[in-house]
């Protein structure tokens, strides 16, 4: 396997000797979407639940009253809870 045959040629420590100890060490995790075809090879749909989490606790910083911020978040929890679960 490629990544085998590089690994003696990087520092455990440096940045691609970690990446190359990372993928031996997960690779069963790594390359599972291969064995199942359910399992999308990315993560974009969860990126993007987060980047409205993101971008809305960073708007909702800036609400004007102390309760508002409360008010606003609120509906918010329940949306994020069922995208993680």
């Amino acid at each position: 396997m490629w990544l085998e045959d590089r690994k003696g040629q990087h520092v455990p420590k440096s940045p691609m000797g970690s990446a190359i100890s990372y993928a031996l060490n997960n690779w069963t995790e790594l390359t599972r979407f291969l064995d199942d075809a359910r399992i999308p090879p990315d993560n974009n749909r969860s990126e993007s639940a987060l980047r409205v989490v993101a971008l809305g606790r960073k708007n909702f910083m800036f609400v004007g009253r102390e309760d508002a911020g409360d008010n606003i978040a609120s509906p918010v929890s329940p949306a994020v809870s069922c995208v993680f679960t």
